[in-house]
């Protein structure tokens, strides 16, 4: 898959770019350029200045559209802190807001969990300039063989 996907939601007409996106089995494409893809489980954005509304309000209204997306993080850019919403059985989203470098963050959905420190500097707190861009992201496989996980790494 190429590593600039982006994301329709059919429901408002709406291509996006997220900065990961986290699909679980089999792709499902939009047209047959295949550099667009119609579902997503778990969605991952790092919050700027500029974007940080538009992301924590109707960007997270559009994913939410999405039958198979189940999990949401954003990452804050200038601070360690993370926001996590998970959908429940009922349909309800649920917010845990992580504030310490020690926190882990189970992404149920996908098998895996994140510890923030990986995210930031560990010398300032803050999120280090110099993440690989192999893997942006620790992200550590739970124990859940034959999922079909797919993470794209987008490129804003």
């Amino acid at each position: 898959m190429p590593n600039d996907v982006r994301l329709f939601c059919a429901q408002y007409n709406l291509f996006t770019y997220p900065d990961v996106i986290v699909t679980c089995g089999p792709h499902q494409f939009f047209d047959a350029r295949r550099d667009t893809i119609t579902d997503a489980t778990a969605i991952v954005e790092v919050l700027s200045p500029s974007t940080m509304n538009y992301d924590q309000g109707e960007k997270f209204r559009y994913y939410r559209s999405l039958q198979s997306f189940r999990e949401y993080l954003l990452l804050a850019q200038d601070a360690v802190r993370a926001g996590h919403h998970v959908r429940q059985p009922d349909g309800a989203w649920l917010l845990r807001e992580f504030l310490s470098p020690e926190s882990e963050i189970e992404l149920n959905s996908i098998g895996c969990r994140l510890k923030l420190d990986s995210y930031t500097n560990e010398s300032n707190s803050k999120p280090a300039n110099n993440r690989t861009t192999e893997s942006p992201l620790a992200m550590t496989r739970l124990g859940r063989a034959g999922t079909g996980m797919t993470y794209t790494q987008g490129s804003n």
